[in-house]
């Protein structure tokens, strides 16, 4: 089930507008041909007997105009669209009919799509909508500019350096703990699901439909036909029984795609066979990739284990594991192999055959000349010429066997042709207070944190820390170790409002807040007023004003009273008493 943006010229007219009921026909009359027709389609899935303008220029939903559709999937279409009134593009993915038909896959397709909503995360595409129209079921999700990991290593003739990965791979762990820890499993993770957006210059890799192959069951899939996954990609136990899998078949999956990006290959030969994923080990990825560490070989080849227990236990263990490696070592150099040529060959160019050879066609070329009709050129015999050739390779043999003067050394002027990795810089992040570091939408670590980056490059780094403004800072690497200190701002502050004695409670703004002592918070330059009750005592108001650098601790003093209230209890008693004609007295003995 692939979603794969693919940009597309021009925009439907918006003044043709499609009705429900012309909707509605549309499917039906697809649908009715399908279903009198026996041949298979050219794809081979079920639900392919819509055309590409079916839903092309249509508004769903009243707001979303369709506008072309730009690929599809093991189980729906995606089109892109625009909100009519915001003007911004979306993404639309309508599943096939028989599916939506279905009523448990109806239900589990809702309930995951409302969890999905739910899923901030900068490397996880959003799911903005889910809508049901005249029989269609579908969801309205971001719009993503770009390519996707497939296409983009196509693209790429030289080995990705490890930089790279770490760009990709350290946010698509981040975004597959969350999914995982939300109770999601994606189950067809591959290079043309993980979209890959530049945003202000920076790689920004986002995580495209996970949680649809979910919801299929064994029945359902059996017969519309669907595949649960791509077969390279799937783990053995989604092979041999897809309902029964965890996140860690997720695991298995990130193996392979970071074997493939690794090494441009897949871990098993070709032409692919499930029994190879179930019973054969993977090929060693030293063995396509020279000079790979063997700490991060091993790390790939755990993700590749047969047992779902052998493997990572979930991304953030994986990512604990790869992140360092990937940071510690230069890139790969890529290997250029030659072919080399058969035996025969080889033989053929030693230098007395090619002479041999040269003479032979000389003889030919001289004798053909001759005998070729209009020829007149005797002045040269082919005799007198064969033995020219003949001296001059005879001198040629005698310069070879001469002993030959020690040739010097050439110096070494010239760059050797050996990859070296771009020069480093280091940048030691310090602030004041501590902070935690965001940089290219992800968490790194909290300060002081290093940072090592080619020369040259300029980074944008985010400060974060309670009770504090963001601090957006920029870089430029130079060369050598560089460690700078930033102060961030208080934009809240705290402070421990306690009492005497303790135990008053705090109200504000009409709210109960809680009993002293109570950390109470506010923005700094801002005052707020607290009330402070307590039994026996008279209330009293308290006006705070939040300053960077104030007190962190007001303790006021209730003032306790001479008469004390009755309580809830002893006011019943006092009204039974009256009642009855007794009289009440305070403690102080006063009626």
């Amino acid at each position: 089930n692939t979603y794969t943006p693919v940009h597309r010229s021009g925009v439907s007219d918006a003044s043709h507008e499609p009705s429900s009921d012309r909707v509605k026909e549309l499917f039906a009359s697809q649908k009715q041909s399908a279903h009198h027709t026996d041949t298979p389609t050219q794809s081979g899935q079920r639900g392919d007997y819509f055309t590409s303008s079916s839903l092309e220029g249509t508004l769903l939903q009243d707001r979303y105009r369709v506008q072309k559709r730009i690929a599809k999937g093991g189980m729906a279409w995606v089109y892109r669209a625009t909100h009519e009134v915001l003007g911004k593009p979306v993404a639309v993915k309508v599943l096939f009919p028989e599916l939506a038909e279905e009523p448990e896959f109806h239900r589990r397709f809702v309930e995951e799509a409302r969890v999905l909503s739910t899923l901030s995360h900068p490397n996880i595409v959003q799911v903005y909508d889910v809508f049901e129209e005249n029989g269609l079921l579908g969801m309205v999700m971001e719009w993503v500019d770009g390519d996707n990991l497939a296409t983009w290593l196509q693209r790429r003739q030289e080995r990705i350096a490890f930089e790279e990965i770490h760009e990709i791979f350290a946010p698509l762990l981040d975004a597959i703990q969350i999914i995982h820890e939300h109770g999601l499993i994606h189950r067809d993770l591959k290079p043309p699901n993980i979209l890959l957006h530049h945003q202000d210059g920076e790689l920004l890799p986002k995580l495209a439909d996970f949680g649809l192959a979910k919801i299929l069951t064994k029945e359902l899939t059996t017969r519309s036909g669907l595949q649960m996954g791509t077969p390279a990609y799937m783990s053995p136990e989604q092979i041999k029984d897809s309902r029964d899998i965890d996140h860690r078949s997720d695991i298995y999956s990130l193996g392979v795609i970071l074997y493939e990006v690794l090494s441009g290959e897949l871990p098993y030969e070709q032409p692919f066979h499930f029994y190879q994923v179930t019973h054969q080990p993977p090929i060693p990825l030293r063995t396509h990739v020279r000079g790979v560490p063997s700490a991060l070989e091993k790390v790939v080849m755990r993700c590749l284990h047969k047992q779902p227990e052998r493997r990572y236990q979930d991304a953030a263990s994986l990512a604990k594991a790869l992140l360092p490696l990937l940071e510690q070592h230069a890139p790969l150099t890529p290997v250029v192999r030659e072919r080399p040529l058969p035996r025969g060959w080889r033989a053929l160019l030693r230098p007395e055959i090619l002479v041999s050879i040269l003479v032979l066609c000389v003889l030919v070329g001289v004798t053909f000349q001759s005998l070729w009709p209009g020829s007149k050129e005797p002045s040269v015999t082919p005799q007198k010429r064969t033995v020219a050739v003949l001296k001059r390779a005879a001198l040629r043999d005698n310069k070879r066997q001469r002993p030959q003067r020690p040739q010097p050394i050439p110096k070494q002027d010239a760059a050797p042709l050996v990859h070296r990795p771009p020069a480093v810089g280091t940048l030691v992040i310090r602030s004041q207070p501590e902070a935690t570091v965001w940089w290219r939408g992800r968490r790194r670590g909290k300060t002081p944190y290093t940072l090592k980056r080619p020369v040259g490059e300029r980074v944008r780094i985010v400060l974060k820390a309670d009770e504090h403004r963001d601090l957006r800072v920029s870089w430029t690497f130079r060369v050598g170790r560089h460690r700078k200190m930033w102060r961030l701002r208080r934009e809240f502050v705290s402070l421990m409002l306690r009492s005497k004695p303790l135990g008053a409670k705090i109200w504000s703004r009409g709210k109960y807040l809680g009993k002293t002592p109570l950390r109470v918070k506010g923005r700094v330059g801002t005052k707020r007023v607290f009330e402070l009750r307590k039994d026996y005592h008279f209330a009293r108001k308290v006006t705070l004003q939040f300053r960077a650098q104030g007190v962190s601790v007001l303790t006021p003093t209730l003032r306790k009273r001479k008469s004390a209230p009755p309580t809830g209890s002893e006011l019943q008693n006092m009204r039974s008493l009256k009642g009855l004609g007794g009289v009440i007295k305070d403690a102080a003995g006063n009626k």
